[in-house]
Parts: structure tokens; sequence; C-alpha cells
């Protein structure tokens, strides 16, 4: 088995994915048997051996120029290492890699593609979502299986008119936390909350900016590790506040420091496929507050660890800053940290895509 790897951009989730699904297919089907293609400006967020990755020049969606160079890397990729397998990631790297396959009769390798949460899923004018799923109905001519990250994936697709015949349900995992990695030193006599991912729309920043604004506690901060990918809308204005502190994108195990080190993690998100942050938090014994948008509420029920706020997120957000206790948070977090366990682990999410290659 020979796997190729395509993305466009991978900042976020989908290099926490990657990072740890691929060390277990390397151990699958051995090191050379195993590339990743990724933009040269984001390789510094993969962290896998050198040989495995693959760099194109210029990650950039307002330029045709660049991805068509992105795209020509793809195939140069596929004519070099000759897959068996190639495993196309969002919604960019799917348009470019499948468009061209439309009118190839024949390809010698099979083509697995996992949007890591659909385009229609985001709060745009139903005109618009039908045309992103039109493209994909299009494009799923050309694609052997669809790698759908939770039931809401699939479930969505399927209400879209996209056949579920395709559609494989892979959810996303982690590995646990390593009990060496220590909390970060916060101050004590405040309330530290985390938020971590893009600044944008999706993610709902904006939400906890205005939240954080509107409280009148002084009592607290956030902690932000990320910063924007998809949005070009300023947020220095936001961190004059200074409840929200700006820490940039940080390796791993600086964010499981902080995820150990925090009372809690604030996912805010306006659409999600999946939502791996929150998994990740759990793990580390962090408990959650979030928005219930797509996949969250699969992953996270309902209960004193994982928290689902009522709409309107604002008020809601405002609310939990403002009569929430530290007390609490504490001993919420000193229970979870004795009763979560992982029972589906990344080990699991290779062999069933492994099932999904062979197949």
């Amino acid at each position: 088995m020979k796997v190729l790897h395509v993305c466009e951009s991978v900042t976020g989730g989908i290099a926490t994915y990657l990072n740890e699904l691929i060390p277990h297919q390397i151990s699958l089907y051995g090191i050379e048997n195993v590339r990743l293609i990724v933009a040269r400006e984001q390789a510094k967020e993969i962290i896998l051996p050198s040989r495995v990755i693959v760099t194109f020049e210029q990650l950039s969606r307002s330029s045709l120029v660049a991805q068509y160079r992105m795209s020509q890397t793809y195939f140069k990729q596929v004519k070099d290492f000759q897959p068996s397998v190639v495993h196309v990631h969002s919604t960019f790297a799917g348009l470019w890699f499948r468009l061209p396959l439309l009118w190839k009769k024949k390809k010698p390798y099979k083509v697995v593609y996992c949007s890591h949460g659909w385009a229609f899923d985001m709060q745009k004018p139903m005109w618009i979502k039908h045309i992103f799923a039109f493209a994909e109905k299009a494009l799923l001519h050309c694609t052997d299986n669809v790698v759908c990250i939770s039931e809401h994936d699939k479930k969505l697709a399927a209400s879209f008119g996209i056949s579920t015949k395709k559609l494989k349900v892979v959810k996303n995992t982690v590995e646990l936390a390593d009990k060496k990695i220590t909390p970060v030193d916060l101050d004590p006599n405040l309330i530290n909350y985390l938020y971590v991912g893009r600044f944008d729309e999706q993610k709902g920043f904006d939400i906890l900016s205005d939240a954080v604004h509107a409280s009148e506690n002084r009592n607290f901060r956030v902690y932000c590790i990320g910063g924007a990918v998809v949005s070009s809308t300023d947020t220095a204005q936001c961190f004059e506040d200074p409840r929200l502190i700006a820490l940039g994108w940080k390796p791993k195990n600086e964010v499981l420091r902080y995820m150990k080190g925090c009372e809690a993690l604030i996912v805010p998100s306006r659409w999600e496929g999946f939502g791996l942050v929150a998994l990740e938090a759990l793990v580390c014994g962090c408990p959650v507050f979030h928005s219930g948008a797509g996949g969250l509420p699969e992953i996270l029920p309902n209960s004193e660890y994982s928290t689902q706020l009522a709409a309107p997120m604002v008020e809601s957000i405002q609310k939990l800053f403002d009569r929430t206790s530290k007390r609490m948070l504490v001993e919420r977090k000193r229970q979870l940290s004795k009763v979560f366990k992982l029972t589906y682990t990344v080990k699991n999410l290779a062999e069933e895509l492994n099932e999904i290659y062979k197949n």
C-alpha cells in the first residue's frame, strides 16, 4: 500500500489529524510508502520525518496561478510516487485534485476524500450552499470513497442530496496526553480560560471577544492560542482588553500544557465538522464549554464536563464569565482527570482508514 496525502491549508485541526495519523500509517506501510503534500509556509506545523513531506510553493486562495501551481505539484507527486491511494484533505485540495479527474477515463489509484467539514455547513445563504453541494456531487464521480469525520457530517451530506453509497464515517480522535507534560503556571487568583483555533468566522472568535468586552468581571483571563487564517479582519484591537491574551500558534505540547493549566476551554464555533480541540481538552482533564455546532454534541454529550451553551452565544459566554466560580471549575477539572477514558484511539482510526483503502 502506498498512500499520498494531498493538502491545501493544514493549520489547526488538520495538522493535528495528520501528525497523529501518519505515524501509525508509517508503522503499517513503511516510511517509504507514505507521503504528504503541504504548503511550504505550513510545513513547520507538521511534525513528521522530512522524507515524508513534499511542499508546494505558495498557499493563496485568491490567486488562480498559485492554485494551478499547487495542483501541478499534486500531479507531479502522483507521477513520481505512484501511489495506490490518494487521500485528499479539505475543500480546496478536493477541488483542485479531483477536477482534472472528471475528464480522465481511468486512474491507477484510489481517491479518498475528506472535507474535514463540508463547505455547505457554513452560515451562508442557501443558494450558495447548494452551489457547494452541486460541486461536491459532481466531483463524487471521480471519488472512490468520502470520509465523514462525524455522523453529523454524513447526515448533512445526505440532506443535500449526496449519495450515501460512498460516504464512510471515520471519527476523529487524538492520542492520550503524555503524563510528563506539566500544566503551564498561571495566576491562581484568576479564572483562566482557554481558546484554541483560528481567529476566523467559523470558529466564532468574534463571539468570544464580544463576550469578554461585555463582561464587567475583571477576575478572569482568556488565553488565545491561534491566529487568523481565512479571515482578513484585524483582531489586534480585541487584545487591547487585558483579559484577552494572544499567544499565537503554539506547538502541540505547549497547547496541552495550557489545557492542563486552564480551568476550561471555550469553543464558540458557528459550524464545526468535528471539533478535535475539544476532545484534546477532555483528554487533558480540561472541561469544555461549547456552542453545540455541527458535530460537537456528538463527541461532547452534555454533562458537567462538556457543557453546551444556549443561544445567543455572546450572552451565554458573558454569563459564564460573570457567574462561574473558580472553585467549581477546579473541582470539575479534578473529577474529569479521574473519570475520562479514551476508548477510540488513533490506532483504531488508522485501521478503519486502512479498510477503506483496501476495499
